[in-house]
């Protein structure tokens, strides 16, 4: 594919928070991100709601702290691979083809998101 093309088609195919949210964490947070998705019911511990990520940190955001949990970086019970990928690791495989933003981007994307 021709730098042009890749460069068209990535142009497009850039999605939001809000999107990788959803492809990549809404099956068992749910939409809302209650906790309650499809797939939830089926893990060892029931997922968290997210909802609350600041009312149950004093208030504080703490967004260096999902970004490591959502990238695999840091151990959180639940969070075991068999429970939860680490993104990072998922997504460093896409990174270099059309259309896919770095993992790094990505996940900052879902913590923004959220």
């Amino acid at each position: 594919m021709s730098s042009a093309a890749c460069a068209k088609q990535t142009s497009e195919a850039i999605v939001s928070g809000a999107d990788e949210y959803t492809w990549n964490c809404s099956t068992c947070h749910d939409r809302p991100g209650k906790g309650d998705g499809p797939l939830a019911e089926l893990l060892i511990k029931k997922p968290s709601d997210l909802t609350r990520i600041s009312r149950d940190n004093g208030g504080i955001f703490p967004s260096e702290h999902l970004f490591e949990v959502i990238a695999g970086r840091k151990d959180v019970a639940g969070h075991q691979t068999f429970q939860m990928p680490g993104f990072w690791d998922r997504f460093r495989q896409t990174e270099g083809q059309c259309g896919y933003n770095s993992a790094e981007t990505r996940i900052r994307e879902i913590v923004n998101y959220l």
